[in-house]
């Protein structure tokens, strides 16, 4: 007991200064939760208005679809272009588990 006396003693100042910074980080702390956050939208927004908003934008984006000219349909370019599509040939199924043994398939 008498041990931690004399490091209390000898390390005073450390205490204190310890003690100090956390009593203003706690007092700094429990005062900035009162403060307005940085971004203050007024009043709340659902998600379901912002859903809805952006259904609202995407639907005036296809609404200017149609104001889109069919003429390119019309060029030799386009006229030129090749199906390269190849086909895939059936083949035959493995087990079901590829990582179990084979012995509990």
């Amino acid at each position: 007991m008498e041990d931690l006396k004399n490091k209390l003693q000898k390390n005073k100042g450390s205490v204190i200064t310890l003690s100090v910074i956390i009593l203003i980080f706690l007092v700094l702390w429990y005062l900035g939760k009162g403060e307005e956050p940085l971004l203050n939208l007024g009043e709340r927004v659902t998600i379901e208005e912002i859903d809805g908003a952006k259904l609202l934008v995407e639907l005036e984006r296809l609404k200017s679809l149609n104001q889109i000219d069919g003429e390119f349909l019309q060029s030799p370019l386009f006229k030129s272009l090749v199906d390269s599509q190849v086909q895939v040939s059936a083949q035959p199924i493995g087990r079901k588990n590829p990582f179990s043994p084979p012995a509990f398939d």
